[in-house]
């Protein structure tokens, strides 16, 4: 199948006018011919178009480097063929240099002009999280709540995280010492189990932190009480296989971006 057009989205910078008058040659080596040429500069608030090549060198070293610019190169026969390069800023405020080809051309050609012109691929690179691995497990301090924790600490620490709960002895009370180890951690998983609602889980210690990556594991049969939590998306499982919950997890740890 035939490509209708190709794009190459380049390192936002310029390329280098002075290999302009030399790019039909080059495009040529492609099965290219040039018949017309177009240009438009813009040094805001000033917009000139051109439509020969010859002159642009010499107005942009006489006038710097415009803030954004379009130059079309066409060929004759049907379908139309078209290279241009574009440097633009669009309505996202997005900052783009584009060789674009139409009706000719693959991949390695854009590359190559793109060499040619002083210019490189802008390949993207996906930004790498800001989160630390660690994370608090909340849950019930009865030994239901406390086993369940101990297997999602395990599983959590052979994925290099950092891992806190509750339970562990502070001289603080119970109200502060949760919400300092809320606050220490990057991430929050809460088993909500069933037990007493007069335990240390309190729908008030996780409105605190809940600007933190939030993961509810919620056991079959619970019944949320209104409020915060009950607004939440949850991860049920079996009171005998919170295994059940460790691909969700998994896949919320990898969308969050904190593993790979």
């Amino acid at each position: 199948m035939a490509i209708k057009k190709i794009e190459l989205c380049c390192k936002f910078t310029n390329v280098n006018f002075a290999c302009l008058p030399e790019l039909p040659a080059r495009l040529g080596k492609f099965g290219f011919e040039v018949v017309a040429f177009s240009a438009s500069i813009n040094s805001y608030p000033t917009i000139i178009d051109f439509d020969s090549i010859d002159d642009l060198p010499d107005y942009i070293k006489t006038n710097g480097h415009p803030n954004s610019y379009r130059f079309s190169y066409d060929s004759s026969g049907s379908p139309r063929k078209n290279f241009t390069i574009d440097k633009l800023i669009n309505i996202h405020k997005e900052k783009l240099l584009l060789l674009e080809a139409t009706g000719f051309g693959n991949e390695e050609m854009l590359k190559d002009i793109a060499s040619f012109l002083g210019v490189e691929p802008d390949y993207y690179k996906e930004e790498a999280s800001k989160l630390e691995k660690s994370v608090f497990i909340a849950h019930r301090f009865d030994k239901q709540g406390t086993e369940l924790a101990e297997k999602l600490a395990r599983f959590l620490a052979l994925l290099g995280f950092a891992v806190k709960t509750g339970r562990a002895f502070s001289p603080k009370s119970v109200a502060l010492k949760v919400k300092e180890r809320l606050k220490s951690q990057s991430i929050i998983l809460v088993i909500y189990s069933k037990g007493d609602d007069s335990t240390w889980l309190t729908q008030e210690s996780i409105i605190e932190s809940s600007e933190k990556p939030l993961f509810i594991l919620k056991e079959n049969g619970v019944e949320f009480k209104p409020g915060i939590l009950a607004d939440l998306e949850f991860i049920p499982f079996n009171i005998d296989a919170i295994e059940e919950t460790f691909i969700p997890i998994l896949e919320g740890l990898k969308e969050i971006k904190v593993i790979g």
